[in-house]
């Protein structure tokens, strides 16, 4: 194994236009120091309080603040997944998915630092071509988020199969 700094970039492109949404670029090491910066604190969580309870998982700050999301091992979910080591990174890939949205969904303002509740214009992610009424916007951006998502899955899974 080569000991040194690696570079992991990802762009995001709207797959219609094919529009650059953003991109990110991480610095890694491998067997030296420093280890891996995280995004976001990964932390397991046994009885969740009211009203997280049935949560898989839930977050606590932002991302430029303690940010940490906790996953509960005692949602059914968890337990089935924690007898198979294959199927536990499965989980755990999933849930810091939908976690990770989260974050970007209650980033702070840069400005201020106050909560940043509209992150992604909605313009950007559901193109020009759609003439939304303001109450559909909601459940349209997500349907569109949960696309992105269900892509990353399944480009990730599909190099296993």
């Amino acid at each position: 194994m080569l000991i040194a700094k690696y570079r992991l970039k990802a762009t995001l492109f709207d797959s219609i236009s094919g529009d650059k949404i953003d991109s990110v670029s991480r610095r890694f090491w491998v067997e030296t120091n420093p280890p891996l910066r995280q995004p976001f604190n990964l932390e397991p969580g046994r009885s969740f309080p009211e009203p997280y309870h049935h949560r898989q998982w839930y977050t606590n700050g932002t991302i430029n603040n303690s940010p940490t999301l906790y996953y509960n091992t005692a949602h059914p979910s968890y337990r089935i997944a924690e007898v198979d080591q294959d199927l536990q990174n499965d989980y755990i890939f999933n849930i810091i998915l939908e976690g990770a949205i989260n974050f970007i969904l209650n980033r702070p303002n840069q400005k201020d630092g106050s909560p940043d509740f509209h992150p992604l214009e909605s313009k950007t992610i559901l193109g020009d071509q759609h003439n939304y009424e303001p109450e559909e916007i909601p459940l349209k951006t997500y349907d569109e988020i949960i696309r992105y998502i269900s892509e990353i899955r399944w480009r990730v899974l599909e190099s296993e199969v």
